[in-house]
């Protein structure tokens, strides 16, 4: 049960009654989590009769507040907590995503440097012939279109992602 406080005060309220003085008022702490959210405060222009049904009542009405009042909080909560996992699935699939583009580039790029690394080796011995040069050459052409079409794989899935 919840701990009511009853205030007596004259308090003048503009709003419900600009020329009259409310003399009786109830005030009654709303709850949230065990914490104090908010007090209703119900007041009269005379003194009233403040019996166990009527505080039972103003009770009831508090209690169902805060209830509200958590359930909104735990709506907030959840929709933050999915926001943040949402997050962290992107974030986990463009890290993997991004770790199998790097490996699948890796094996090209290889053999383009090796590629090229002989054909400077061959230049510097002074034993270059025309169709050596031609087969590095085409090695290098290939890997370089493999890379291209590895990034151009990757870039349209992406693209087609983003128009989902």
């Amino acid at each position: 049960m919840l701990d009511v406080a009853v205030t007596l005060a004259v308090l003048p309220l503009p709003r419900l009654t600009p020329l009259k003085l409310t003399i009786c008022g109830v005030a009654v702490p709303v709850l949230a989590h065990g914490r104090v959210v908010a007090v209703l405060e119900f007041y009269a222009e005379s003194p009233q009769r403040q019996t166990p049904d009527l505080m039972r009542f103003f009770e009831i009405a508090a209690t169902q507040i805060g209830a509200v009042i958590e359930r909104q909080q735990a709506i907030v909560r959840e929709k933050e907590h999915l926001a943040a996992l949402t997050m962290s699935t992107r974030l986990r699939a463009l890290g993997q995503m991004a770790a199998g583009i790097g490996h699948e580039i890796n094996n090209p790029l290889a053999a383009l440097l090796l590629s090229s690394q002989q054909l400077l080796d061959m230049i510097r011995e002074g034993d270059l012939e025309p169709d050596h040069l031609v087969r590095g050459l085409e090695r290098i052409e290939k890997s370089g279109q493999r890379i291209a079409s590895i990034v151009n794989r990757s870039e349209e899935r992406r693209v087609g992602k983003e128009c989902r």
